[in-house]
């Protein structure tokens, strides 16, 4: 019964989060106009003046260029930064964890009048460039944090010594490197070889 928790805790959580859409959709439809749930009828009126509108069609395009564009460079920042944190001992890695943090600790009213104080020389207020950065520093501590806790589990091993893979003239080994030890593994098994004893 424990092991079926988790599965239950997540449909739950699932469940939670998609519930609102049951609502949201049908009123999209309704000929009210103002929220009225249940619709008391249902057209496709707002549907036919939102794709027919200059302005939001506008707006929607730019909403998708400023969310891949900021995708692409919250990448590219935070997954060298990650990897490199979680894999690798270094001076100053707590001030590095705490500068990547920074954005979703200061208030929003502070991270704003940064933007602007550091936007408006370059003249990017307003832009796309400028939405592209801003997007990119706030979403770039949750890319780190989330990419980081993926392969720290496996850290602590590889910072102890196994590495699996590698080999020598001797075949495939595991090498441990706190002891220098190293056990042979078994090569791909092909009709007619016999293993030797030492490796069954």
């Amino acid at each position: 019964m424990a092991r079926h928790v988790p599965l239950l805790l997540a449909s739950l959580a699932a469940i939670f989060l998609i519930a609102p859409m049951a609502i949201i959709v049908p009123m999209s439809f309704s000929k009210a106009i103002s929220f009225e749930f249940p619709p008391p009828g249902y057209w496709t009126g707002y549907y036919a003046q939102y794709f027919s509108s200059h302005s939001w069609l506008e707006a929607t395009a730019n909403s998708f260029i400023i969310a891949f564009a900021s995708m692409a460079l919250t990448l590219i920042a935070a997954l060298p930064a990650a990897f490199g944190f979680v894999r690798y001992r270094f001076r100053g890695k707590s001030m590095l964890n705490l500068v990547m943090m920074l954005p979703i600790i200061v208030p929003a009213v502070v991270s704003a009048l940064g933007y602007y104080s550091f936007l408006s020389p370059l003249r990017l207020v307003g832009t796309h460039a400028g939405m592209i950065v801003a997007h990119s520093v706030l979403s770039i501590p949750v890319a780190f944090l989330v990419v980081a806790a993926s392969p720290s589990g496996n850290a602590s091993a590889d910072r102890d010594g196994v590495q699996v893979g590698e080999i020598d003239e001797d075949g495939p080994a595991v090498v441990r490197r706190d002891h220098g030890d190293r056990a042979p593994t078994p090569p791909c098994r092909s009709a007619g070889t016999r293993w030797p004893s030492t490796w069954t």
